[in-house]
């Protein structure tokens, strides 16, 4: 989400703002500091064009960034709060307190903002991977699944997609399509050890013990340590 963060401050850095209140001189330069990454200053900047205008939902959020950065995540989500209570339709506010919450294991209340933001931006792509996790980590495997489809209509080369979808078919007991799914992940990124781990896995309960043992010992070539598995697996191979 990041990536997503600093596009926004780039964009408007421009002073076209969604609201019609003009871009003051501290607004601009603690996003110059931002860009800068010159967070101290940054944040000092914000709290100064807060001051003169309480109601500017980007200073805000420049000014829940630094704290994000800064590791301070109660404080940041506060403030993304705040810049949500100034402008509902806020998009990377969601998204970047959808983070918070996610890393911070608060589940529900990172798949309620990244809800959000599919709704107003539903061509973005990162929004339903975090989804997908999410429903991996409360065992909705099938959510996962429609999540992970959603990456691949709209990124059709997305390993991690395909591995994600691939993890999740496999737990369910999908072995036939979990091993499709994680063999187009690895054609999409073939030195992604642990993708043959899972495949071998896969492969392994669907009662293709040579194909297992192949990818075991890749994984392994690539730098994994797969020797558990190799021992468990492939006594004999």
């Amino acid at each position: 989400m990041r990536n997503f963060a600093f596009l926004l401050l780039i964009l408007l850095s421009s002073c076209k703002q969604r609201n019609t209140q003009p871009c003051d001189d501290s607004y601009v330069r603690g996003n110059n500091f931002l860009l800068e990454s010159d967070f101290r200053n940054a944040q000092k900047e914000f709290e100064s064009s807060i001051q003169k205008d309480p109601n500017n939902a980007n200073a805000y959020y420049g000014l829940a960034l630094t704290y994000s950065v800064a590791g301070d995540n109660s404080k940041a989500i506060d403030y993304f709060t705040k810049s949500i209570e100034l402008n509902s339709d806020f998009t990377l506010a969601y998204a970047e307190r959808g983070t918070l919450y996610l890393n911070s294991g608060d589940f529900r209340q990172a798949k309620k903002d990244f809800n959000k933001v599919v709704t107003l931006a539903p061509d973005l792509v990162v929004p339903y991977l975090y989804l997908g996790q999410i429903e991996i980590q409360n065992s909705n495997y099938q959510e996962a699944i429609s999540n992970f489809e959603e990456v691949l209509k709209r990124d059709p080369k997305n390993a991690t997609a395909y591995l994600s979808k691939g993890i999740s078919e496999g737990t369910q007991g999908d072995y036939k399509n979990a091993i499709s799914s994680i063999t187009k992940s690895i054609e999409l990124n073939p030195k992604n050890a642990i993708a043959y781990v899972y495949k071998g896995t896969f492969e392994f309960q669907n009662k293709m013990s040579d194909a297992a043992c192949t990818d075991f010992h890749k994984a392994e070539e690539l730098g994994l340590n797969a020797q558990s598995y190799i021992d468990s697996y492939c006594k004999d191979k």
